[in-house]
């Protein structure tokens, strides 16, 4: 079975200091979670995006696939709040 992680790297403010927060979340559909990680990348929080494939494999083992659609979707801002 194929499945989707949508991977978000970004800033929280916590008692009004930064803190590193990482997201991560499960898709069944390529679509929706491209969608979301569009949707998450708009926010100057986040610092990085993306959307890997990955294989559940029968026995229960899971890997990252291989190939130019392994990874349809990254997003790097550049203009993250911690670097301005």
């Amino acid at each position: 079975m194929i499945f989707w992680l949508l991977a978000v790297q970004s800033t929280v403010t916590v008692n009004g200091k930064d803190v590193a927060f990482d997201y991560t979340n499960t898709y069944y559909e390529e679509s929706d979670a491209i969608r979301d990680a569009k949707l998450l990348s708009e926010n100057d929080d986040v610092l990085e995006v993306s959307v890997h494939k990955w294989i559940l494999n029968e026995d229960g083992t899971q890997e990252h696939a291989d190939g130019d659609d392994a990874i349809p979707y990254n997003f790097l801002n550049k203009d993250h709040r911690e670097w301005k």
